[in-house]
């Protein structure tokens, strides 16, 4: 099996032998090889995810001193690429160093999280993907001792279902836990580089990083000695923004604080991904579409209807995310309405304290 599951934290990585955690030796690296998988962990041929927005790729070394179930926590900042307050994340990248020949390859799980700060705040979980089957160096040519090889995995969330917001004007954080030991060497993450060296572009990571028991107590926070050892995990994000065929409008209505957020292709051979951020409000929001925009605020539910009369079969729940402070909804439109227009809200219907987000339109495509 491939990947494990899309996994709640502390929840799977509790799996397997607990180690105690052991030192933090840097190896240096043979070469880099890379690696395209979707969620479930099958090799993909031609990724289909959008620009990177957050690049911290270069690498100064790699950590051999991951332990099984012990999670390991970096920080960064995303810079603001958007009209509306998150990015909506379909494609990452993370790396780790290996040179463990174990014909099972790695299991391991790798994590996002909104809000955090790091230093012992992990913040609000983002997302959660555990692999198995992993590639190490079963298969290449064997190394001197202190040497591995590095593997650069880009996992492509499009049009997957599995993809996820950050936001922008907080820190986020990455971390990666082992799930099996290394039983024929070593494996462990990947040492970057500062934001602006290597060619990194601006990502706010500290010189600093956290350890957290595989029982979620906080361990404590460490680092390498400083430059060029640099204690950030290297890798990537990616997102290809709004759905293709579709716009954002009516951003900052008033009374609407919400903020719905739409990935893919809004056309009948794909369909639209709909994402709803609750920002802890609550649960129960509802999708609402019409042929037609409106801008009416209505003051007994303080906020703006930016949508006409209903379309039939609206309004529709949404379904709440297994991970991620999220509601959503998918939407494939029906072959027989290509050329139309439609227009788009999501809310929690609640009188007063209704909780109404922003407008996105689109004309149906092939």
């Amino acid at each position: 099996m491939k990947r494990i599951a899309m996994v709640a934290l502390f929840a799977v990585v509790l799996v397997g032998v607990v180690m105690a955690q052991g030192s933090l030796n840097v190896n240096m690296p043979a070469a880099e090889k890379s690696k395209a998988i979707d969620p479930l962990g099958n090799t993909v041929q031609l990724p289909r995810y959008g620009a990177m927005i957050w690049n911290n790729d270069a690498i100064s070394a790699w950590w051999s001193g991951v332990d099984v179930g012990y999670l390991n926590l970096d920080w960064g900042q995303l810079t603001d690429a958007n009209t509306l307050p998150d990015e909506e994340i379909d494609g990452f990248k993370f790396k780790y160093g290996t040179n463990n020949m174990d014909p099972a390859g790695e299991s391991i799980a790798y994590y996002y999280f909104d809000q955090c700060t790091g230093w012992g705040n992990l913040g609000i979980q983002a997302a959660g993907f555990g692999f198995g089957g992993l590639p190490n160096g079963y298969g290449l040519p064997t190394l001197p001792p202190g040497y591995g090889w590095i593997w650069s995995i880009t996992v492509d969330l499009a049009g997957s279902g599995y993809d996820f917001l950050l936001n922008d004007d907080d820190n986020f954080g990455q971390a990666i836990a082992k799930l099996t030991p290394s039983l024929m060497g070593g494996t462990g993450a990947t040492i970057g580089l500062p934001g602006g060296f290597g060619g990194n572009g601006f990502t706010g990571t500290e010189d600093a990083f956290d350890i957290y028991y595989p029982n979620g107590t906080y361990n404590g926070s460490w680092f390498f000695g400083g430059y060029p050892n640099w204690a950030t995990w290297s890798g990537a994000l990616y997102s290809s923004g709004v759905a293709a065929n579709m716009a954002y409008y009516g951003v900052g209505a008033q009374g609407n604080a919400g903020h719905l957020y739409a990935t893919g292709s809004f056309s009948a051979s794909a369909g639209s991904h709909f994402m709803f951020a609750l920002n802890g409000v609550g649960t129960g929001g509802v999708l609402v579409a019409s042929t037609q925009a409106a801008s009416q605020f209505i003051p007994a539910y303080n906020a703006t209807k930016l949508v006409g009369n209903f379309a039939p079969g609206f309004p529709n729940p949404m379904s709440p995310a297994f991970i991620g402070d999220y509601e959503y909804y998918d939407l494939t439109p029906p072959a027989q309405y290509v050329g139309v227009t439609a227009y788009f809200q999501a809310a929690i219907l609640a009188g007063a304290n209704t909780y109404a987000s922003n407008g996105v339109s689109g004309t149906i495509a092939p």
